[in-house]
């Protein structure tokens, strides 16, 4: 499950952490993970996004999308 938390920098940001597995999922969904190189591909570990302001939603219906769960840490 993507881990959604607020962050401390900015102070009240919203913060997405995403396992290795999860990431690839996503970006494979966003058409991103094409965009790799092979290197960047085997490197890929777990990613945190900052959803900027006005962005949570259209971010959150992506990640609905791509087919994971977010579980809220801390709100």
């Amino acid at each position: 499950m993507v881990e959604k938390f607020r962050g401390l920098i900015p102070p009240g940001s919203i913060w997405y952490r995403f396992t290795r597995e999860e990431a690839v999922t996503f970006l494979q969904h966003t058409g991103h993970y094409d965009d790799m190189t092979p290197q960047q591909r085997r490197e890929l570990d777990s990613i945190d996004l900052q959803a900027l302001p006005g962005k949570t939603e259209d971010i959150e219906r992506q990640i609905s999308e791509a087919g994971l769960n977010i579980v809220t840490l801390h709100d």
